[in-house]
């Protein structure tokens, strides 16, 4: 979605930062896109890996679930290995 409107917005910002305030402009127009692309980014793999623990998600990837319980101490006794 964010990378589909990018020939839509990009052009226009930076026609019009380059108009205003020249090549800094235009930096700073690209800079701020690379920002908003990276939050977004961000954002995906924190949802994914959120989604990923949960019980009914974990189930079909086979990963751990948040209800798994954690590392149990080896029982008394045991030798490690």
């Amino acid at each position: 979605m964010l990378t589909a409107s990018v020939p839509l917005y990009v052009p226009r910002a930076l026609n019009h930062s380059l108009e205003k305030y020249g090549s800094l402009g235009a930096v700073f127009t690209l800079l701020s896109w690379l920002i908003a692309l990276c939050v977004v980014a961000a954002l995906c793999i924190t949802t994914g890996a959120v989604v990923a623990k949960e019980p009914r998600a974990a189930r079909h990837l086979g990963t751990p679930s948040a209800d798994a319980p954690e590392d149990e101490p080896p029982p008394a006794g045991a030798t490690p290995v």
